[in-house]
């Protein structure tokens, strides 16, 4: 597992968490937690492509030297 499948599985569990605390006030802590894990895979995924890009741009210009 990739580390942005693992940040998702991370915003899951959060979410479980929220939907079984015993506490309410606790709620809003385990959603915002997972609205975190989630922007960092969004945030992971977007990297990715970039970086992917960048290799790509790299490869191009090696290859037309």
């Amino acid at each position: 597992m990739n580390s942005r499948e693992q940040y998702r599985v991370n915003a899951e569990n959060c979410l479980r968490m929220a939907k079984g605390a015993q506490n309410q006030r606790d709620i809003p802590l385990w959603v915002t937690l997972a609205q975190s894990w989630l922007r960092l895979a969004e945030h992971t995924d977007r990297m990715a492509e970039e970086l992917r890009y960048l290799r790509r741009l790299a490869d191009e210009e090696a290859i037309s030297h």
